[in-house]
């Protein structure tokens, strides 16, 4: 027994003296070391990475931590701390508790958002006890958030309070560009609710409404429950949702019952069971859109619309994750798209594990762009090993096509391994199909394809690739192909025809080695709406190290033909395989070509220009391609150019140029617009892709028609010079008007009334937007116009001969004109009477075509009154107005010009003429049918008389002016004729002379007088 007490005294003795040794180690550099060592250890037992540069401070009592960064076991960021000190209470230790009295974070960051973090609490060192948080707060410029509670050690929190802040959203998701987040979170022992709303987020380019959040719970025994409730939503897409839940946090198990969210024409209903890691769900979920035009926010530009259903059934047995799902979609259409159902239905089981199951997709009368598809069938299974698939297509492109296939494909890490047993069918009227299977793999780093043999109509096709990326190797072979299946980059062309093609490529490292030969037997090309071109060519090309010789022929009809040889250097990438032509370094080659320019332009869109002719070019080229050195020249004849838009059209095109160093010299260019007009011009084009190839040509026009379209024509000349790039290019210069027409519509156009229609499903060609104007380099323009006379304004009868300046701009599709055009002299004959005018303009106030400002006044002497006619208005709808001396009513006015009388002196036929042509005065739809026929014979007078004695009679008289104040008539009758000669002697006074053809060679002569 006293050995016993003598070994406790020791130790009782010895203890102080081993606490204060293990004190001053914890403090000594190595002991730190060994401290931090072990908090590096401990966590990542438990899953996590920690990186700390330096550990200070008085252990065990008082910590410092500099250079501390976090890394989570996931995709997330780093967190990282430039400093943590914290200080331990000594008398806790005894109870094997941690009570951390102060905790400062400073110089905190995670994904680049900055913060502090001050903390206090407790924690059980046996687990026995939860962790006391008394309070922490997290503080920065673009965060707040304060809790406190009571956490259990796997951080579930049993009690507490939350609340927290985000001010910029976007800084913890970059599919978030703006928006702001807050709430608070509340749980006792016995209730628990959560708030939280968002306002003013763009989430992936789309505005959302302010959303909230609202979650309400109750314990009951071992378990919670309660009601969830929520709105929100894109802006143009406003949500609600709701739900029943409870939670059981022993087995971690939340049910969803009563679970919907609801929107304009779109619902999401269920009931489901989850675990919070989302890989063991069960229940059933329900949705429908009747309409998914209500998606058109989501898919700017789609005109999505149609209707949609889907049931998705999970089930989870033995921890085994399973989904049934099927979607319907009806009379959908989005993005140039069109499809009268597509089904998809999908069993799959295992969904997080090994995946096994089945999938198909069905669709009918599905059309895009040119390709129609009547039936498509898509089909699956997936297993453990190799999938069986197999697919078949009926619709038509260019021609009815069917196609079907099948074999299995397999998942090989990220990517996939494919074995074709089966393809076969026609397209474009050739049949094809597979002489033996074959088997592609891709995935990020390699693809490969071998052993493909493919039977098509005549010709045969094999091929063997396998690109990785730092080799390639392409073996390619076709005979008698047919060159229907060769995609153009034209849209507007279609060929014809077979041809061979064989291609061996090997390439390693920084080298590349092989060679590619293609002879074109007979290709048929062939435009929209113009002859096909029957040629024939062949190219050779052989690759070795950097460079590429290449040797090509292409001959066509009539002598056309183009010869092409050269070296080439070259730059190409393994995987994907890609070669093009490096700008920097040497080449060399010559082009030689003859043929017809028509048939050159037709492989390339040139919008509203159409050009013809023979080109003949010799062109040698060396240097780099960036910056070239030619030598040559470029011919053309007999040519033609014609601008729809303007009406341009040259005729007789001569050109002849020469390329030196990096340009193409525009000797000599002359032209005519097919009648006594001429153009000559000279100019310059710098072949630097760099620099958008820069042009400068300037031309001299001699009477030269240029401008010819429905309201304007004209003859021009002068000197313009056209410079530019392919960016734009500008039309600077001064003009002369030799001759040009300003045509006034026959008739004024009919006043539709608009009526205010509110339409609450608005048809669809309703919403759509009109057409974009034609794309390409825009031709500006800066022209000063000088019009000394010769400019006429014409239509309705009118002649007018005007004179000015005018300064032309815009583009030559949407002309704009700034200046002032003055009358010179004119006049405007209106139902057998002559106007003489005596004022006006023609005003253009800088604003795009098609309408100028037209002011004309004229005035014409009758016998008892002086009319004066006035059209004013926009070039495209004048209005004609009549004034007098004395001063009349319109209606008397008209009847003055129309039949020489007071309107109390016509008949009732003449007076429905006055009310015709007022009504066609004031610009309304009444048909002057005298009107038309009387333009359609050529005369001046149609008129319907009546007779003075027996108003029953009627006659029809036609006139004709000989001359300037003589009118000559011809009256016919149901029982006489009769002739007349009127003639205005002026003052007043009118002499008729008129026979009859029952009056026997008598005349009589009538005068009138009016005073």
């Amino acid at each position: 027994m006293k050995k016993v007490l003598r070994i406790i005294s020791k130790a009782l003795f010895a203890l102080p003296f081993l606490l204060i040794s293990v004190f001053f180690f914890i403090q000594s550099p190595i002991g730190k070391h060994y401290v931090k060592k072990k908090l590096i250890t401990y966590a990542k037992e438990k899953g996590y990475t920690i990186e700390i540069k330096k550990l200070k401070g008085s252990l065990p009592l008082e910590w410092t931590l500099e250079g501390v960064t976090f890394f989570p076991n996931d995709e997330n960021p780093p967190l990282t701390l430039d400093r943590l000190h914290a200080r331990i209470a000594l008398s806790p230790l005894f109870n094997k508790q941690i009570s951390v009295t102060h905790l400062k974070i400073h110089g905190a960051s995670y994904r680049e958002v900055p913060f502090t973090l001050t903390a206090k609490g407790r924690v059980d060192l046996l687990g026995k006890k939860p962790f006391k948080l008394e309070h922490a707060l997290i503080e920065g410029k673009d965060l707040f958030l304060r809790t406190e509670g009571k956490l259990t050690q796997d951080l579930s929190i049993r009690e507490g309070f939350l609340a927290f802040s985000f001010p910029d959203l976007s800084l913890f998701s970059p599919a978030i560009s703006e928006g702001k987040m807050m709430g608070t979170a509340q749980i006792t022992k016995t209730k628990a609710s959560f708030d939280c709303s968002t306002e003013d987020i763009t989430l992936l380019g789309h505005p959302f409404t302010h959303t909230t959040l609202s979650l309400n719970a109750k314990k009951r025994n071992n378990w919670w429950e309660g009601k969830a409730s929520g709105s929100g939503g894109h802006l143009d897409i406003p949500l609600e949702g709701k739900a029943s839940f409870r939670f059981t946090p022993r087995g971690r198990l939340l049910s969803m019952e009563k679970f919907s969210i609801e929107g304009p024409n779109l619902s999401l209903f269920g009931k489901i069971d989850l675990d919070p890691s989302f890989k063991s769900l069960e229940g059933m979920l329900l949705a429908q859109c009747q309409d998914l035009k209500v998606l058109r926010p989501l898919f700017p530009g789609s005109e999505i619309q149609g209707r949609l259903g889907a049931k998705i059934d999970l089930q989870t047995f033995s921890s085994l994750q399973d989904l049934k799902c099927q979607v319907e979609v009806e009379d959908f259409s989005a993005f140039n798209t069109e499809c009268h159902l597509l089904t998809l239905e999908s069993t799959l089981y295992d969904l997080f594990g090994d995946l096994r199951g089945e999938f198909s997709l069905e669709g009918s009368q599905i059309a895009h762009d040119e390709v129609e598809l009547s039936m498509m069938e898509i089909k699956s299974n997936f297993d453990s090993h190799a999938s069986p698939f197999s697919f078949a297509f009926t619709g038509d492109w260019k021609a009815p096509f069917d196609v079907k296939g099948g074999g299995k494909w397999q998942k090989r890490g990220k990517g996939i391994f494919v074995n074709m047993n089966e393809f076969i069918g026609s397209a474009l009227e050739k049949p094809f199909s597979l002489c033996s299977p074959f088997s592609f793999e891709w995935n990020p780093d390699q693809f490969k394809m071998s052993n493909l043999a493919l039977d098509i109509a005549s010709g045969h096709l094999t091929s063997r690739i396998d690109l990785t990326r730092s080799t390639s190797l392409i073996k390619l072979s076709a005979e008698n192909f047919p060159l229907e299946f060769i995609p153009l980059p034209f849209d507007q062309v279609t060929m014809q025809g077979l041809g061979t093609l064989d291609i061996d490529l090997v390439s390693w490292e920084d080298n590349i080695q092989g060679s590619c030969n293609v002879s074109l037997k007979r290709a048929e090309l062939q435009t929209k709406g113009g002859d096909p071109v029957t040629t024939k060519g062949s190219l050779q090309l052989h690759l070795s190290g950097g460079q590429a010789q290449i040797h090509g022929e292409i001959k066509g009809p009539e002598k056309q033909f183009l010869h092409f040889f050269g070296r080439l250097p070259i730059r190409y990438q393994h995987f994907p395989f890609q070669v093009r032509i490096d700008s920097k370094k040497p080449l060399a080659g010559e082009l030689i070509a003859e043929g017809k320019l028509e048939e050159i332009f037709n492989f390339v869109n040139i919008g509203s220009h159409r050009v013809e002719g023979w080109l003949s070019t010799k062109l040698l080229f060396s240097k780099t391609l960036e910056n070239p050195w030619l030598t040559g020249w470029v011919d053309l004849q007999d040519g033609i150019y014609e601008n729809y838009y303007i009406g341009t059209e040259l005729k007789n095109i001569e050109l002849k140029g020469r390329f030196q160093q990096n340009s193409l010299l525009i000797e000599s260019l002359t032209a005519t617009d097919g009648n006594e007009g001429e153009v000559d011009a000279t100019g310059s084009l710098l072949l630097s892709p760099a620099k958008g190839y820069p042009f400068s040509i300037t031309a001299n026009l001699k009477d030269a028609d240029t401008v010819s379209f429905d309201t304007i024509s004209g003859k021009f000349s002068g000197e313009v010079t056209i410079s530019g790039n392919r960016e734009a290019s500008v039309a600077k210069g001064k003009l002369k008007v030799t001759k040009a027409t300003f045509r006034i519509p026959d008739e004024l156009p009919t006043i539709i009334p608009v009526l205010p229609i509110t339409f609450i499903n608005a048809p669809e060609h309703l919403k759509k937007k009109s057409p974009p104007p034609p794309t390409g380099s825009p031709l500006l323009l800066d022209l000063e116009i000088d019009a000394p006379g010769n400019t006429y304004v014409e239509g309705r009868g009118l002649t007018a001969e005007l004179k000015g300046k005018l300064h032309i701009t815009g583009t030559y599709v949407d002309i704009a004109a700034d200046g002032k055009l003055q009358l010179v002299n004119g006049e405007f004959p209106f139902s057998g009477k002559v106007f003489n005018l005596t004022q006006g303009e023609l005003i253009f106030s800088d604003k795009p075509t098609p309408s100028a400002y037209i002011s004309l006044s004229g005035t014409c002497d009758l016998p008892e009154v002086t009319v004066t006619a006035i059209l004013r208005g926009p070039m495209s709808e004048p209005k004609l107005t009549f004034q007098s001396n004395p001063q009349l009513p319109t209606s008397s006015i008209l009847s003055q010009i129309l039949f020489n009388k007071d309107i109390s002196e016509i008949s009732a036929v003449q007076a429905l003429q006055v009310a015709q042509t007022v009504i066609s005065l004031s610009g309304n739809s009444a048909p002057d049918i005298l009107g038309k026929i009387r333009k359609s014979l050529g005369i001046d007078r149609l008129t319907i008389l009546t007779s003075e004695n027996d108003p029953g009679k009627i006659s029809l008289q036609i006139g004709k002016y000989l001359m300037k104040g003589v009118l000559l008539t011809l009256s016919q009758g149901a029982e006489s004729r009769n002739v007349a000669v009127e003639v205005d002697l002026k003052q007043g006074i009118t002499l008729q002379a008129e026979v009859n053809e029952d009056s026997q060679g008598k005349f009589s002569l009538k005068w009138h007088h009016h005073y």
